[in-house]
Formats: structure tokens, C-alpha cells, sequence
């Protein structure tokens, strides 16, 4: 297959996705509602003196985990608006793990069809479950992982081409993306926003380089040195973090899947996103991909080591961690990213080298299929989530501004997502009142320790609907102004005597609270 064929497959399918993405104007991600209405909240408390959350809510100055990407919406809501900011970061949230993966990619791979393959291959990782979960923080630091990887493989084929210009035995190293000092700078700055967006993938990334560059020192391939300043990023960033931050681990309750469930999740938890059917034929085609690549070829893993330990620390990390831990939810799956991108570079790198001739248009093909297919699955049921989710922001709008307002979320998941869990969000970013369930440590939903609501209003567990639980109807009455309930709901499960009907649609019922 020509290369300007690739070129365009590659250029049809960054247009298509960055088209669809741009398009789904009301965010029909779980938890990306929750974290915008946040970002909305930190950027009118520090910018604004009359704003209207002072004594509802505080955020944090001080650098922490899971704050980066907030800074960056908080930029962006103020260059562009935040209406405007919100299709646009959910599209960078997805670009950036392409980019990572062309990066990595890049510098593991040598041919221009082989990065090519993988490229249109990482728009299947970049819109993975947990990105549609909205798991925004999670995808920056997965991208900022592999974007330090992708930076320290280049510095080390920048020693391996200065030895060889020293040695009198001549060896080809391919050009690296980075140069020396770019290299260094771009993987210091990488590690420091790894740490900024997540934690667990700093922990992923350090592990990785941590094993990986132990390896490569008893292997001779680098001294002990240059193990030591590939490593002192995490030590002074982990110093940061007990000493400064004064960071504890908590006593934490633990919830572990089965083994049966264990081992069918390691396989589809990261791309079954919303049609069974669909998203498990899509994931048998990228496992025929990986099979077909590295089918009936000479596979010396001595020389793809690190990609192979990649993948097994991967693995390994997630047969050891539970489901959930501390009211968290994915915390196993979190390391799936790190197994499954290395083992498609691996596969690719396999086939490369063994010369594969005319075989590598079909291989093109097949990931272009992907690619597509991939596509095709997520035309199909995110305009249609947005399309909900406008009309539910259509109910929260009618709303007058300042008021407290209690969502209550009555539907089942849709496929495998929530997508109005958290839509109630927007009521606080474009109408400057209050809803009870902003993440943060007041109401135990995540470690985001930078950003509190001070607010001791009565707040209902926000799934006690859902969890047949009962929420005490005199005290919503006496705290909130509004209560929203999406549809349908049962008229038992809401107690209208202190409610009136205020505005209605196919999506949720606004009820008044009589004074």
C-alpha cells in the first residue's frame, strides 16, 4: 500500500473523529459534567471577587494529583467560554492519547506504515470505556505516561548512537523524535504532569521504568547512573507528595470481583463501551490484528523484552488490585492501557521485522477497519446520549439561577454507560446555584483533596433511587428549591406533597418546592 494512501486514511479518520467529537455539545460522558461544573466553580472563585460559589465551595492553590486537567479546563473555560470549552476538552481529552500513541510509536517502531497501523489503531484506545465513563484525568495521564516512555526510549538511542559513533563496529540506530536535551526536558515534563493528572498512572509509570530500568542496568545496556536520573522524577515528585502534601493512606474498604469475572474483564472492560454485540466483534477484530502480526513469525524476545515486561507488569498489576477501593470504582482496569497499547506495539514491531512484503496492505487494511467500525459504534449511540442530554440541560436551564437543586437519577445504565448521572452538574456552571453532589470529599466521591463544597446541606446518597434506598422528603423540602427527576420514575419513590410540577419533557421532570 502506498504511503499517500495511508496519509489519507490517516487524515479521514483525525477529521471524522475530531468532527464527532467537536458535535456532542452536551457531554453525554458519565463524570464529565461533574468534573466541567467544577472546573467552572474553581475558575469563578479564583477570578472572580463577587463570585457566586464563595461559601459554598473552595479550591486548593497548592500543586496536587487529579488537579492538572482541571487547570487546563480552567483555561479554556476562560479563552473560550464554557459552553464552548466543553466539546472542545472532551476532543482534546481524546486527541492527546492519539498523539501519545504516535509518539510511542514513533520511537518504537521504525517503518512509516508500521506507526502509520498504529495510529489508526490508538483512536480504539483513545475512546476507550473509562474516556466515555468520563474519565477524563485518567486518559491526560495515561498520555502523559506514555509520552515520558516515548521520551526515554529517545534518550537511550541517543546513547546507543554516541556509543556506536565511538565504537569501531558501526551500528544503525534509527533518528530519534527527540533530541538529547529535548528528550530530557520532554520526559522530566512529562513525569511531573503524570503525577498532576493521576496517580495511579504515575504509579503505572514509575513501576514500568522503575522494573524496566533495573533490567536494562544488569543487562548492560545503561549504567547505574543513568538508571538513577531516569528515576529521580518519581522520587522527588513521591517526596513532594508525603512531605509537602503530607499525603496518608487511608483505611480503605476493598471490593474484589470473582476470578470468572477477573479474567473476562482483563479482555473486554477496556472497550465494551455501550452494544455488546458490536463492541465485542470490534474488539475480535484488534485481537486479530495482534494474532495476525505476530502469527507463525520468529519472535526473539530478547530483543523485545521491554515491551514483553511491559505488558506482564501490566497484567500483573491487575490481577493483583481489586475492583474497588475506597468507595473507587476501575481500580484494576487502570492498568489496562498500559498492557494492551505496548502489545500492539509489540505485535507491529514483530511484523516489521520479519519483512512482511505485500502483507502489510492487508494488515493497513484491517486496521483501517478498526478504525472505522470503531467509529461507526460510537455514531451510533453518542448523538443520541447528547441528544438526551440536551434536553435534561433543557429542563435545568428553566431554572432560575442561584437555587439549590436536587437531582435524582432514576435510569438504568444505557448499555454499559450512565450518561445523565452527572448532566444535573450544569446547573451550577451556567446558573450559579448549587447541587449537592459536586466530587469531592464532603460527599466520599474521590481523592481530588484540592477542591471542597463546605455547603452542610442535607444531601441523599445520589444512586439511593437507583438502590431502592429512601430519601427524607422533609429535609429535601427544607434545603432545596428544586428538585429534578429524570424519566421514567415512580410516583411512590417521590413524595409530591411539598413539590409542584415546574417544567416537564421526555427526559426530566422539574418540580418547585412550595414555600
Amino acid at each position: 500500500m502506498k504511503i499517500s494512501w495511508l496519509a489519507i486514511l490517516l487524515g479521514v479518520a483525525a477529521l471524522a473523529y475530531t468532527a464527532l467529537f467537536l458535535s456532542l455539545s452536551s457531554e453525554p460522558f458519565t463524570d464529565a459534567p461533574n468534573h466541567l461544573a467544577r472546573a467552572a466553580v474553581m475558575e469563578s472563585l479564583w477570578f472572580d471577587s463577587h463570585s457566586p460559589f464563595q461559601g459554598k465551595f473552595s479550591a486548593s492553590h497548592v500543586f496536587m494529583p487529579y488537579m492538572l486537567p482541571d487547570l487546563g479546563l480552567v483555561l479554556l473555560i476562560r479563552t473560550l467560554g464554557f459552553e464552548r470549552a466543553c466539546p472542545v476538552w472532551s476532543t482534546l481529552t481524546m486527541l492527546v492519547l492519539v498523539l501519545a500513541v504516535w509518539a510511542y510509536a514513533r520511537q518504537m517502531l521504525t517503518t512509516r506504515w508500521a506507526i502509520g497501523a498504529a495510529v489508526l489503531c490508538s483512536w480504539y484506545f483513545a475512546t476507550n470505556y473509562l474516556f466515555i465513563l468520563g474519565f477524563f484525568s485518567f486518559q491526560w495521564g495515561v498520555a502523559a505516561a506514555f509520552l515520558a516512555l516515548a521520551a526515554r526510549e529517545a534518550r537511550r538511542e541517543i546513547s546507543e548512537a554516541a556509543r556506536s559513533r565511538r565504537s569501531r563496529f558501526q551500528r544503525t540506530v534509527k533518528t530519534p523524535v527527540f533530541t538529547r536535551a529535548g528528550g530530557k526536558g520532554v520526559y522530566i515534563v512529562a513525569c511531573v504532569c503524570c503525577y498532576g493528572a493521576h496517580l495511579a498512572c504515575f504509579a503505572m509509570l514509575a513501576t514500568i521504568t522503575g522494573v524496566t530500568g533495573v533490567v536494562r542496568t544488569l543487562r548492560k545496556e545503561q549504567t547505574w547512573a543513568r538508571f538513577a536520573a531516569d528515576w529521580s522524577p518519581f522520587v522527588g515528585l513521591a517526596a513532594y507528595h508525603v512531605l509537602v502534601l503530607r499525603a496518608q493512606v487511608p483505611s480503605a474498604t476493598i471490593a474484589r470481583s470473582t476470578l470468572k469475572d477477573k479474567f473476562g474483564h482483563f479482555i473486554e472492560a477496556f472497550f465494551v463501551r455501550q452494544n455488546y454485540v458490536v463492541d465485542r466483534s470490534i474488539l475480535v477484530l484488534f485481537c486479530l490484528i495482534v494474532v495476525y502480526a505476530m502469527w507463525r513469525r520468529r519472535i526473539d524476545i530478547g530483543r523485545h523484552w521491554e515491551l514483553a515486561t511491559t505488558c506482564g507488569l501490566a497484567a500483573t498489576i491487575y490481577f493483583a488490585l481489586p475492583f474497588g477501593l475506597a468507595g473507587i470504582s476501575y481500580v484494576d482496569e487502570r492498568s489496562l492501557p498500559f498492557f494492551f497499547i505496548p502489545l500492539l506495539i509489540l505485535a507491529l514491531r514483530i511484523f516489521e521485522e520479519s519483512q512482511p512484503g505485500k502483507q502489510v496492505g492487508g494488515l493497513i487494511l484491517a486496521c483501517a477497519l478498526l478504525a472505522a467500525a470503531n467509529f461507526g459504534s460510537l455514531a451510533w449511540f453518542l448523538p443520541a446520549q447528547n441528544r438526551e442530554a440536551a434536553l435534561y440541560k433543557e429542563a435545568l436551564l428553566t431554572i432560575p439561577p442561584g437555587k439549590n437543586v436536587l437531582p435524582v437519577d432514576t435510569r438504568q445504565r444505557s448499555g454499559n454507560t450512565y450518561p445523565l448521572r452527572h448532566v444535573g452538574s450544569f446547573y451550577v456552571a451556567e446558573r450559579g446555584g448549587y447541587v449537592p453532589y459536586l466530587f469531592s470529599q464532603a460527599n466520599a466521591s474521590g481523592p481530588a483533596g484540592y477542591f471542597t463544597d463546605l455547603s452542610t446541606i442535607y444531601r441523599p446518597s445520589q444512586d439511593w433511587y437507583l438502590n431502592h434506598a429512601e430519601a427524607d422528603w422533609d429535609k429535601v423540602t427544607q434545603a432545596y428549591d428544586y428538585v429534578v427527576v429524570t424519566t421514567p420514575w415512580e410516583g411512590g419513590r417521590v413524595d409530591l406533597r411539598g413539590l409542584e410540577l415546574y417544567y416537564q419533557n421526555s427526559v426530566a421532570t422539574v418540580f418547585r418546592v412550595r414555600r
